[in-house]
């Protein structure tokens, strides 16, 4: 099951696995392989019946299609999520886990996965996002960073840089009429939602 809270309200969507080995997903791929691998192996002298190979490919068939429906489904899920301001909590291995907010401006599948492509050129994964905000929702997010101390996304490299506090938020609006979020931190600077790695544990003063 996955689930994404959308501005306050939480919505659960239905997984594809059909059948699982192990942690594993059975898709329609395995599933062909054990049928001709029962097929190779069969006893020659006792065949497969007719019903019962016809059986097998009936249900190969109906996986197939069930996967197929479940792809379509997420990949309109994501295009509709294109236009609105999402947050997203991503695993950097030995760098931590890092915060990415940006807006979605295109959808585009590659292989088994959909990555959405955000205003700031980045592309993440569909699954990475945990929110996907209203009109006032990264302005609230902006609010609630107001007092904390926050990494900086490192200038030369993966992982956090220096550490910070968000001392005040304010909005601006662009040439192009679009409202930008600037928060000012403790060492004077005035940084956007995208330039934050993470939020520190230790919230006291700097």
């Amino acid at each position: 099951m996955k689930t994404l809270s959308i501005a306050g309200v939480t919505e659960t969507t239905a997984s594809s696995n059909i059948h699982k080995t192990g942690n594993h997903p059975l898709g329609k791929d395995d599933f062909l392989k054990i049928l001709v691998a029962q097929l190779q192996n069969q006893d020659p002298t006792k065949p497969m019946e007719d019903t019962q190979f016809i059986s097998q490919m009936a249900q190969f068939s109906s996986l197939e299609q069930m996967q197929n429906v479940s792809k379509t489904n997420s990949l309109q899920q994501a295009m509709m999520s294109i236009g609105n301001d999402v947050k997203a909590d991503i695993s950097n291995g030995s760098n931590g886990q890092e915060l990415v907010f940006g807006r979605v401006v295109g959808v585009q599948p590659k292989g088994d996965d959909i990555y959405l492509t955000l205003d700031s050129g980045r592309q993440i994964k569909d699954s990475e996002v945990n929110t996907l905000m209203g009109p006032e929702g990264m302005l609230q997010e902006a609010r609630n960073l107001v007092g904390k101390n926050i990494y900086l996304k490192n200038p030369n490299g993966p992982g956090h840089g220096k550490e910070v506090q968000v001392i005040n938020e304010k909005t601006n609006t662009d040439e192009k009429g679009r409202t930008q979020i600037e928060l000012q931190t403790s060492d004077g600077q005035a940084i956007g939602m995208k330039d934050i790695w993470n939020v520190a544990a230790d919230t006291g003063k700097l």
